[in-house]
C-alpha cells in the first residue's frame, strides 16, 4: 500500500544498521515503524495501518541531520542495539524520486536548506514587527494537531444482539 503525502502518526517499533547496497556503500539507521493515524487538518485520523521503515543516512555530510532527528526521538547513542526512548513518533511522507513514498521524522528541519543564509538580525526584526501590526495575519492558528487517543477496541455495537427473533421479518 503506498501512502499519500502527508503528516502521520506512528509507533515506533525499533530499528538497527544498515549499508546501501550502493557503490559508495552508505551506513544508515533505519526506524521501523508502524503508522496508525493522518493528520487531517488539527485533527488525527485512523490511516490504513502499515509498517516502514525511515532510513537515516550516517554519512558525513548527513551526520548533522541525522543527528538532529534522532536526538528527537530519543536514541540511546548505540549504533550496534539501537533504542529510543520516544515510544511514537509524528512523521513527514513526500513524493519522492520516480512516485516513491519519501519519509522524514517532524520538525522544524523538515524543508529547511542547508545553504540557507538567514537575513541580517535587523530585518528579520523588521519583518517580524511588520507581521505583528498586518491584519491578514491576525487568523487563527490551525497548530499541529495533538496525539491521538490511546488505542481503543472498536465501539461498532453489535446490532444482531439488540434485535430479538421475533422482529426480523424473514
Amino acid at each position: 500500500m503506498k501512502y499519500t503525502p502527508g503528516t502521520y502518526y506512528a509507533e515506533i517499533m525499533g530499528g538497527g544498521c544498515g549499508t546501501l547496497p550502493n557503490e559508495k556503500k552508505t551506513p544508515y539507521i533505519g526506524i521501523d515503524v508502524h503508522i496508525t493515524h493522518m493528520a487531517d487538518g488539527a485533527e488525527w485520523v485512523f490511516a490504513d495501518e502499515g509498517d516502514r521503515e525511515i532510513k537515516l543516512f550516517l554519512s558525513d555530510a548527513a551526520w548533522p541531520h541525522t543527528t538532529r532527528r534522532l536526538a528527537s526521538i530519543g536514541f540511546n547513542g548505540d549504533f550496534d542495539r539501537p533504542e529510543f526512548s520516544a515510544k511514537n513518533v509524528e512523521l513527514i511522507c513526500t513524493e519522492g524520486n520516480n512516485g516513491y513514498e519519501d519519509w522524514d521524522i517532524a520538525g522544524d528541519w523538515v524543508g529547511a536548506r542547508a545553504d540557507r543564509t538567514p537575513p541580517p538580525r535587523e530585518t528579520l526584526k523588521l519583518m517580524r514587527a511588520k507581521w505583528k501590526t498586518d491584519a491578514a495575519t491576525r487568523t487563527a492558528p490551525t497548530g499541529a494537531p495533538s496525539a491521538p487517543p490511546a488505542r481503543v477496541k472498536d465501539a461498532t455495537p453489535d446490532v444482531a444482539a439488540d434485535v430479538s427473533d421475533d422482529e426480523i421479518p424473514f
